[in-house]
C-alpha cells in the first residue's frame, strides 16, 4: 500500500483504528476533504477512505497462476456478469482458491469499480485469469491432474467433503 486518504471529518472509532494501523504499518495517512475522496473514486461511495496501492502481477498465464502450487484449488467461473457477484467470488477464491474465468459472458475485473468494492481487498490479492476458451482450459487442467468438480446447490456433499474423499 502506498498511502491512505481519510476523510478529515471522520473521527469515529473505525477511522481512529485505521489511522493507528496505518501508523504502525508505516503507511502514509492523509486527512483530506470529502470532495478530494470523491475525485479519487469517480464519485462513487467510498465510506470516507481511499487507499492508493501498487498493483503487483498475480499471474497472467495458467502456468504463472499454478506455479509453485502442489495441489491447486481453483474457482472456475463462466457467465458471472454482475460485478458484485464477481467481487463475492473473488472473496471466496481468496480464502480458498485461485480463479480462472471465461472471457465471454463474464464481467471483466476492470470493467466497473463495484467488483473491487464487493471483493473487499481480494481483487488485489487473488490471481484472476481470463481465458479465451474455458473448455480447453479445463482440459489443460485435467492433463495437469487437477481434479475438476462442479458445484450445484442441491449436491449431497460439500466441496470439502468431496475433496477429502480423494
Amino acid at each position: 500500500m502506498v498511502e491512505i486518504f481519510l476523510d478529515q471529518t471522520r473521527n469515529d472509532a473505525r477511522g481512529k483504528d485505521l489511522a493507528a494501523a496505518a501508523e504502525r504499518a508505516g503507511v502514509r495517512l492523509m486527512r483530506v476533504p470529502t470532495k478530494r475522496l470523491d475525485g479519487f473514486y469517480g464519485g462513487g461511495r467510498h465510506q470516507g477512505v481511499v487507499a492508493r496501492v501498487t498493483v503487483k502481477s498475480l499471474g497472467e498465464t495458467l502456468d504463472e497462476v499454478l506455479q509453485g502450487i502442489e495441489k491447486p484449488l481453483l474457482l472456475v467461473l463462466d457467465g458471472v456478469t454482475d460485478p458484485h457477484n464477481l467481487g463475492a467470488c473473488l472473496r471466496v477464491a481468496n480464502a480458498a482458491a485461485r480463479m480462472p474465468s471465461s472471457r465471454r459472458r463474464t464481467a471483466p475485473p476492470a470493467s466497473r469499480p463495484p467488483y473491487r468494492r464487493s471483493a473487499s481487498g481480494a481483487a488485489e490479492s487473488t490471481p484472476y485469469l481470463m481465458v479465451t476458451n474455458l473448455a480447453r482450459t479445463l482440459d489443460e487442467l485435467k492433463e495437469r491432474e487437477v481434479w475438476i468438480v462442479g458445484a450445484e446447490e442441491r449436491a449431497p456433499q460439500t466441496l470439502y467433503e468431496a475433496i477429502s474423499r480423494r
